[in-house]
C-alpha cells in the first residue's frame, strides 16, 4: 500500500473532483454554502498532487496535507453541527468527509513512507 498510496490520493482527489463537478453541472444540483467550502478545498488537490506523483517529489506532501485535514474538518461540522443537505438520497458531506479522510490518511502513509 505504501507504494501506490500517493497514486490512490491523487485518484480519489480527481475521482470526487469530478464527481462534485458533474452533479453541480450535469443534474443541476446546486452545493449549499458548506459544501462550497469543501470544494474549496478539494479543488486544488488533483492539480497539487500530480506533479508529486508525476515526479515522486514526497517532500512537498506536509504542505499539501493542510488541505484535506480542514476540508475534513468542515465536512466533520457540515455532519454533526448543521441540518444535512441530502439529494437523492446521498448525503454529499459524508461522501466528502470520506474522501477528504482517506486522502489524508494515504498522504499520512506515503509521509512515513519517506522517512
Amino acid at each position: 500500500m505504501k507504494r501506490y498510496s500517493l497514486y490512490a490520493a491523487w485518484l480519489i482527489a480527481t475521482l470526487a473532483t469530478l464527481f462534485s463537478l458533474y452533479y453541480s453541472e450535469i443534474h443541476d444540483v446546486y452545493p449549499c454554502k458548506f459544501c462550497w467550502y469543501q470544494r474549496i478545498f478539494l479543488f486544488p488537490l488533483p492539480i497539487l498532487l500530480f506533479p508529486i506523483v508525476y515526479f515522486k517529489r514526497t517532500d512537498f506532501i506536509s504542505y499539501i496535507i493542510s488541505l484535506p485535514i480542514m476540508g475534513l474538518s468542515v465536512a466533520c461540522y457540515q455532519i454533526f453541527g448543521r441540518p444535512p443537505c441530502c439529494f437523492f438520497e446521498i448525503f454529499f458531506p459524508l461522501i466528502s468527509a470520506l474522501c477528504f479522510l482517506s486522502i489524508t490518511g494515504l498522504l499520512i502513509i506515503a509521509l512515513f513512507k519517506r522517512s
